[in-house]
């Protein structure tokens, strides 16, 4: 039960992790008149198209990954 727990909390942290990748790829003007010096920001701002929708689909598939493993993990714990 812990362990899938823990799949679970970790699934939707890197949900959130990746809604605000999105957020801050598509809303980059949004700054509430702020100065913000942030790594992660900067080089999602710097991406062209294409290395954009290959870090977006990285990140579906990572998720993708931990959701069938969660499904697997849940199974395994009602067949047993």
């Amino acid at each position: 039960f812990s362990i899938q727990q823990t799949i679970s909390i970790y699934n939707n942290w890197w949900l959130a992790a990746w809604s605000d990748d999105e957020n801050r790829r598509h809303h980059q003007n949004l700054t509430n008149c702020m100065v913000t010096q942030d790594k992660k920001i900067d080089t999602i701002y710097q991406m062209n198209d294409i290395e954009w929708y290959t870090h977006r689909d990285r990140r579906f598939y990572i998720f993708y990954g931990w959701f069938v493993n969660e499904i697997l993990v849940a199974f395994s714990i009602f067949l047993y």
